[in-house]
């Protein structure tokens, strides 16, 4: 039996989202069943300080079908993950894909600075987008996704 190849690329900066990536993809893997192949690599931000890793994991991005970004939402992104973002904008690539939001709100009134970020970089780089976020003291759940 032919399988079809998808490759995912999950970066996460903190304990929340390397969880719920986890289970995000676990469910994706579940969901999908035996005809596809996944192939997936995973990244914490904190690798992002290395100008080489950085660059090893924006082409790994570049080449996915699905990127799941898990973090905190209210503030900016970290500045080495804007550098990384910037780094395959401009995919240059044909055939689908989506970037997926996984985030975690201190409150109800948290901005949503991530998730607009996100979007527009989506926009840009001709990705589908999804966004999950919940506040942090809720049930973490993935329904949706």
């Amino acid at each position: 039996m032919n399988r079809i190849g998808l490759k995912l690329v999950f970066v996460y900066s903190e304990k929340f989202g390397a969880e719920i990536g986890a289970r995000a993809c676990r469910r994706l893997k579940d969901t999908l069943g035996k005809k596809f192949q996944l192939t997936q690599s995973v990244w914490n931000t904190e690798l992002f300080k290395s100008p080489k890793l950085r660059l090893l994991a924006a082409k790994e991005a570049l080449e996915a079908n699905v990127v799941f970004i898990a973090g905190t939402e209210g503030a900016p992104l970290d500045s080495e993950v804007t550098a990384w973002l910037e780094l395959w904008q401009k995919r240059g690539r044909s055939g689908a894909a989506a970037l997926v939001a996984l985030l975690k709100r201190d409150s109800v009134d948290a901005p949503h600075i991530v998730a607009e970020t996100l979007h527009e970089f989506a926009k840009a780089a001709k990705m589908d987008f999804f966004c999950h976020s919940e506040v942090e003291s809720a049930r973490l759940e993935l329904a949706a996704v």
